[in-house]
């Protein structure tokens, strides 16, 4: 019943069910590991990383629920994300095989074979969002490309991206031993996983480092702790130089944005200009995940409020379904001193209505410590900034990527005071949140950033790289 109620966002129920389940068994590992989940959904991610601390991995690796919940927690550092990640990664040690063992072509200019793993291929989820860029303009004279796919659902995107790939395995019922073996008979030289630690993640798969080079790209944020994979797809504001200490991976830096964002028009509502000057007060607002909504970005967002008059705020997000949820976040505002009835508060819905709320909306507030990232890119879509506190880590520095690279660094604030002040100064400046309404998807179509031709072209040069380095290792082994 928990799970039920968990699978429609009733999330207090199913905590609640949760609860009296532990009460009659207090050692049931499910119940508990639900228990932390929905806590996490809730928004609650500080409970839910005690529940999921309490309750282990079932396997004796990684305890992968922890380690995704720690990037909610507004009161870890990053250095103690990073060493938790490192800490548990190490219960999945690496092969230690060597590198003579594999029979790939240690030939430098060869063409290679790229693999992508993931569960994602799915929907609007931001694993197929960046990924079909990618696939659309790789350059097959040097790149064959093999999709390995795990989804709990079959769409039109799956097809999508199962057309896009040169070979398709659907492998969601294999074991994690026949997958390592298809990605050692097909010779795959770099295999990019794109889950980590997320939900039905495959990285264990990897473990016996089937492919002579192993990758993290897009689904996780951060340094997967795990000592099999080599690198870590990220970029130079993402992860700054001087950061690498938060990494077991070595970073393997992109020019500009990590994240190439290149919409189809035919699937967004238009820009409707003369929003930005209909309104008699200012909307701020975030689609962000709940989890992300943290009692510190509730408190910024409060200051803000508080210092703009008649401002009002919009949330929107599945697990505010919860009528519990949703007054608990009234709470959390009320006790800043912001009234109940300047948040406004809405559940989930398809696609073309989520991007029509950004009508309501005037400036986007980006939560912290985990930032939006695909979320970032569709407000801005939209014609509505958005304003970021850049943190310490990946999953904080993400929409710092973004704007810095589309020329919007008046939205990067590097303090919470800044963050405040680049706000406040936005909602008193109507001209410019109207100039921007009406250039932001312009100015995301120019970007070198968002031009896929140009990113893949960066990343297969980057993937030569790598490729290159490990031929001469091999060589000289």
């Amino acid at each position: 019943l928990a799970r039920a109620l968990s699978s429609v966002w009733e999330i207090s129920e199913c905590v609640e069910m949760c609860e009296r389940a532990l009460v009659i068994a207090p050692d049931n590992n499910a119940a508990r590991r639900l228990q932390g989940y929905a806590l996490v959904e809730a928004g609650r991610a500080n409970d839910g990383i005690a529940a999921f601390t309490e309750v282990g991995e079932p396997n004796g690796g990684p305890n992968a629920s922890l380690l995704f919940s720690t990037l909610y927690s507004d009161t870890m550092t990053a250095g103690e994300v990073a060493d938790l990640h490192r800490t548990e990664g190490a219960k999945w040690p690496a092969s230690g095989r060597l590198i003579e063992s594999y029979g790939n072509v240690a030939n430098p200019v060869r063409k290679l074979r790229i693999g992508y793993l993931s569960p994602d291929f799915k929907g609007n989820h931001p694993v197929a969002i960046f990924l079909k860029p990618l696939l659309r303009n790789h350059e097959r004279k040097s790149f064959e490309i093999f999709a390995y796919s795990s989804p709990d659902y079959v769409d039109e995107t799956t097809q999508e991206i199962a057309a896009l790939a040169d070979h398709w395995r659907d492998v969601t019922t294999w074991s994690n031993e026949r997958l390592t073996a298809a990605i050692e008979t097909d010779e795959i030289d770099i295999l990019v996983d794109l889950a980590g630690l997320t939900a039905k993640t495959r990285v264990g798969a990897l473990q016996a480092h089937p492919a002579p080079i192993q990758a993290c790209y897009i689904g996780y944020p951060h340094s997967t702790g795990l000592p099999f994979i080599d690198y870590l797809i990220c970029d130079e504001t993402v992860v700054p130089s001087g950061s690498e200490h938060l990494l077991i991976e070595a970073p393997l830096r992109v020019d500009d944005c990590v994240f190439c964002f290149a919409p189809d028009d035919s699937d967004w509502p238009a820009i409707e200009p003369e929003i930005a000057t209909a309104r008699d007060h200012v909307v701020f607002g975030s689609c962000n995940h709940v989890p992300k909504l943290t009692e510190t970005t509730v408190s910024l967002w409060a200051r803000i409020l508080g210092q703009v008059p008649n401002s009002r705020l919009r949330i929107k997000a599945a697990p505010f379904t919860d009528a519990a949820i949703r007054q608990r976040y009234r709470n959390l505002f009320a006790g800043h001193g912001i009234a109940p009835e300047r948040i406004d508060i809405d559940g989930p819905s398809e696609f073309p209505d989520l991007m029509a709320t950004y009508r309501h909306i005037d400036i986007g507030l980006d939560p912290v410590p985990y930032n939006g990232g695909t979320t970032t890119y569709q407000t801005l879509w939209m014609g509505v900034p958005v304003v970021t506190l850049a943190g310490e880590n990946f999953c904080g520095r993400m929409s710092a990527s973004i704007l810095g690279n589309l020329g919007l660094d008046e939205l990067i604030a590097e303090s919470e005071e800044d963050y405040i002040r680049a706000a406040v100064r936005l909602a008193e400046d109507a001209p410019r949140r109207a100039e921007l309404r009406i250039g932001l998807r312009e100015t995301i179509r120019n970007a070198r950033s968002c031009d896929p031709a140009a990113f893949t072209l960066n990343l297969e040069t980057k993937f030569r790289e790598i490729w290159r380095d490990w031929c001469a290792r091999r060589n000289a082994a």
